[in-house]
């Protein structure tokens, strides 16, 4: 009795559910039953329904995604916005379908095998305060943005990292170098990422939508791009947690750990295995050097894909290949039950969208009332593109994902661009940057809701450090559009 009760009350769907399945279901039914407006074919009336349909689904997630994602392409084919199953479904063949999948099998890869903790604790060298600690953690977090292609992944190895590390020096629940840390790797390490275009879901998803645009974009040119801009505004980031939660240089030590992991020496100072670091006996074992070597490769390839005309998803792919080889072992069947297959459908179901909505000119329509609303025709170029980024910046406040807000977002940007002269590339990127750099509460990016989840930090804290990576973002923007991105454009 008490087991029947406990499941039905599991499965009683919650007033936001309902409410979000009307409104999906309301969204489809008034592109099915009302006339287009005036320059909208049929067809892009009922693409736009079935988007607002995917849309509400999507981000409310009353039902899994998987299941959206059937229904939005089954819908597109359905209601003849194409005229076979394959063109609804294109978004399953693309390369970013198989690309993701290959990365976040590889970001398991390296969880799996504690690769990821073992190079964490063995970069965060001791230091003789907690301050001297949060500095040395902000270094190597970036440094390790380039090497592990998951913000969450980084953020999952340094978190026990930071907790011995607080523990070693009795520091409290509330102390700012806890804070500071954890605000650190919830909201910066994602900024972080955005310097490789395999760095997370936010690059691979925005060079995928540039490239499908039709701009020439690789893992060197979009490095050149945007490792400044990124950089700027995870230092910046940096050093206003040491002006918002200043850490003392004298914060308490202690001398003994109380649980036999590693104490502090006669200075107060963390004990170390003698190179520095904090205290790692394990020896290294066969499958971290085969992930380590194997990722090893897998960065030289993509480093050398543009010269050698390799597409950048090969280099993923035979790594994927070579870790899942009996020889090595590292990967199996069950594996791939671990990769998060409602964010791979996801992608799948979105680009499927895009490529109906632009071959039913629905983009074009939007612009076209967007441009009636807002008199971009009158506004000078530079207002125009603030004007832009400022309405993405309000749509990436609705959005719980950037990359979501991205899919959004970027195929318009490049119609405005090409119907006003604009640099669409340069817009496609800056689109990246605000998307990447807006958090300014917990659910807009991963790593910040796990790191408020557990008690780590607090609302209030995310909007202050969101405050400020977003100014910072406008300011990097500034400066990339005005003089260093013309610059690599014509040195490429």
């Amino acid at each position: 009795m008490t087991e029947s009760t406990t499941s039905d009350a599991r499965s009683r769907p919650t007033r936001t559910e309902i409410l979000s399945i009307v409104v999906a279901c309301g969204c489809l039914a008034v592109a099915v039953l009302f006339q287009p407006p005036s320059g909208l074919s049929r067809s892009g009336l009922i693409a736009l329904g079935i988007f607002g349909f995917g849309l509400v689904l999507w981000q409310s997630e009353a039902v899994p995604h998987v299941v959206t994602s059937l229904l939005v392409v089954g819908f597109l084919y359905a209601f003849g916005t194409v005229s076979t199953f394959e063109a609804a479904a294109t978004g399953f063949a693309s390369t970013l379908f198989f690309f993701f999948f290959a990365l976040l099998v590889l970001g398991h890869a390296i969880s799996k095998v504690g690769l990821d903790a073992r190079v964490a604790r063995r970069l965060l060298a001791s230091a003789s305060t907690p301050r001297a600690s949060f500095r040395q953690t902000s270094r190597y977090v970036l440094a390790l943005s380039f090497l592990m292609p998951s913000a969450l992944a980084r953020m999952v190895a340094f978190t026990p990292i930071i907790e011995e590390v607080a523990d070693i020096y009795d520091l409290d629940a509330d102390h700012p170098f806890r804070t500071s840390s954890f605000l650190l790797l919830g909201q910066l390490n994602p900024i972080a990422s955005m310097s490789l275009m395999t760095g997370g879901g936010l690059p691979i998803i925005g060079a995928q939508l540039i490239q499908t645009s039709g701009y020439t974009i690789n893992w060197i040119t979009w490095a050149l791009y945007m490792i400044p801009p990124a950089v700027f505004i995870y230092v910046v980031g940096v050093i206003s947690l040491e002006w918002l939660h200043p850490i003392a240089s004298d914060s308490g030590r202690r001398t003994t750990d109380g649980d036999g992991r590693a104490g502090t020496d006669k200075d107060g100072r963390p004990e170390t295995d003698g190179d520095g670091a904090v205290d790692d006996p394990e020896p290294i074992t066969r499958d971290q050097w085969a992930v380590g070597l194997v990722m090893g490769a897998t960065l030289l390839s993509w480093a050398a894909s543009p010269f050698l005309g390799i597409p950048t998803v090969l280099p993923a792919i035979v790594a994927v290949g070579v870790l899942s080889l009996p020889a090595v072992g590292v990967l199996d069947v069950e594996d791939m039950t671990e990769v998060s297959w409602g964010v791979l459908f996801l992608i799948g179901g979105m680009f499927s969208l895009i490529d109906v909505l632009e071959a039913t000119g629905a983009f074009e329509w939007l612009v076209a009332v967007g441009s009636a609303v807002i008199p971009f025709g009158a506004f000078a170029p530079a207002t125009i593109v603030i004007v832009l980024l400022a309405l993405v910046l309000g749509i990436r406040l609705l959005f719980p994902s950037g990359s979501a807000c991205l899919i959004v977002v970027v195929p318009i940007l490049v119609t405005f661009a090409r119907t006003y002269d604009l640099n669409g590339l340069f817009l496609s990127l800056s689109a990246v940057v605000v998307a990447g750099s807006t958090v300014l509460v917990p659910l807009h990016v991963p790593p910040a809701l796990l790191a408020f989840n557990r008690g780590h930090v607090d609302t209030r804290e995310v909007f202050a450090l969101g405050v400020v990576t977003i100014l910072a973002a406008i300011v990097a923007i500034a400066g990339a559009w005005l003089v260093y991105w013309p610059l690599v454009e014509a040195v490429l």
